[in-house]
């Protein structure tokens, strides 16, 4: 611990509320500043390769769905669609694009970092052919992609740290707000890395190291959002700063609370129970849902 706090909370409350009234005077002095555009495109290019690191999980989900045969005509699609996506946040990224409000990164450093993402997504893509066309894919082809989305996670991710370190560049005071989104996005993403982790349980793939993957994820995921919604001095995180992002993170809340059950089971070493697929499917699509609308409200601070 940081501190040894009082019984009743005071110590904490006045350091959120003192980190709070400086994080409002930051917001005030970032709006008013010369650096206040180029902080604005860092947290759009954050929010978008943050979005990657989902997709990244998203894409071995639905790979192990359509391959199991769950809801396949609808996974399937929702498989192209993030493929299609990724490609494209990665084109943006390098080159442009005003739809998704990116403009094209210039530093040697970060483009670096988007082609060294751009190297393993290719072989992803490759495993990935067969399942993008509608023809069935081998089990090992399954766990294949499932297992490559973690190195393309990790490259993913530290082009996010890039990023983060190039906006801070020169500047006093900044950002908490590109902090928050940061662990926003990481949200989405940890959404979508339990799924898969769970389905691999299911899937009966390296099952022992998946639960526990399964347990740290859910861990994780439970902090981040707790500290979301009401600050966590370790991680650096104020209290929601507006009403409408406190709804949100509470509506993530009530939908994760429908979650943990289901997950800490199998992650304890219970089998994966009929119907638990499905549920654990569209609970995991309402919790990205609603995170991203969060993580929007963040970004337009």
């Amino acid at each position: 611990m940081l501190f040894e706090l009082t019984g009743d909370g005071k110590l904490r409350f006045f350091i959120l509320s003192l980190l709070a009234a400086i994080l409002a005077l930051a917001a005030v002095v970032g709006t008013n500043s010369p650096l206040a555009k180029s902080r604005i495109d860092f947290e759009k290019a954050v929010n978008m390769a943050g979005q990657q690191r989902t997709l990244a999980q998203q894409i071995g989900k639905e790979a192990i769905l359509v391959a199991m045969g769950i809801d396949k005509e609808t996974n399937l699609q929702r498989l192209q669609d993030s493929h299609a996506m990724f490609k494209r946040i990665s084109k943006g990224l390098r080159n442009g694009d005003a739809a998704l409000g990116l403009k094209p990164l210039s530093e040697p450093e970060l483009i670096r970092h988007v082609d060294r993402v751009e190297q393993i997504w290719s072989s992803v893509e490759q495993l990935l052919a067969r399942g993008m066309a509608g023809d069935e894919m081998t089990a090992e082809e399954v766990v294949a992609v499932a297992e490559m989305t973690e190195p393309l996670y990790s490259v993913v991710d530290e082009l996010v740290k890039a990023l983060r370190q190039e906006a801070q560049k020169g500047m006093v005071v900044f950002s908490i707000n590109l902090l928050a989104i940061d662990y926003s996005t990481r949200q989405s993403m940890l959404s979508q890395k339990l799924a898969k982790e769970f389905l691999l349980v299911a899937y009966g793939h390296s099952v022992e190291k998946n639960r526990k993957a399964l347990a740290r994820s859910s861990s994780h995921f439970d902090r981040v959002l707790k500290g979301l919604l009401d600050g966590d001095l370790q991680l650096r995180l104020r209290q929601a700063p507006t009403p409408a992002i406190r709804i949100e993170l509470q509506k993530a809340m009530q939908i994760w609370t429908d979650v943990v059950p289901i997950v800490e089971s199998v992650a304890n070493g219970r089998q994966v129970e009929d119907g638990q697929l499905g549920q654990i499917s569209d609970l995991n699509l309402s919790l990205l849902e609603t995170i991203d609308t969060a993580t929007g409200l963040f970004e337009a601070l």
